[in-house]
């Protein structure tokens, strides 16, 4: 049986690293600019509402909508199941709030607080809402 020997030359390296480059950068000056996605397009309108009534049970805490997804997303992931309201919320109030840097941040209402991580003592045991950042 006959051996082939070919290989490669670093002209023809360079060449394919330049069309892919290339391309790359047609690409995304085809493109343009990339418009903004709104957070909400992942989840439910039934989460949604449930988010959003769980929300107002935090009377002078702010959450931004991007953490409300970001912790609606993690209680799928962790719990296996949507998220519905419910009928006695406080405690699931409280995991949303602890799942915030409210507390870091001086538990200020002005500002929105963010997500840091699903709160859960078997969920993430090394997290501490109340630990200063």
């Amino acid at each position: 049986m006959g051996e082939s020997n070919k290989t490669i030359s670093r002209r023809t390296v360079v060449a394919g690293i330049g069309l892919v480059g290339g391309a790359a950068a047609l690409g995304v000056f085809v493109r343009g600019e990339r418009t903004a996605v709104d957070p909400w397009a992942q989840v439910s309108n039934n989460e949604r509402a449930a988010i959003t009534r769980l929300v107002a049970k935090l009377p002078g805490v702010t959450i931004a909508p991007e953490a409300q997804v970001a912790w609606l997303l993690a209680y799928r992931t962790i719990k296996g199941r949507a998220f519905a309201m419910p009928k006695k919320s406080g405690k699931i109030a409280r995991v949303l709030l602890k799942s915030t840097d409210f507390f870091q941040t001086g538990m200020d209402p002005e500002r929105p607080a963010q997500f840091v991580a699903y709160y859960g003592p078997y969920v993430s045991p090394c997290y501490s809402p109340f630990r200063p950042s």
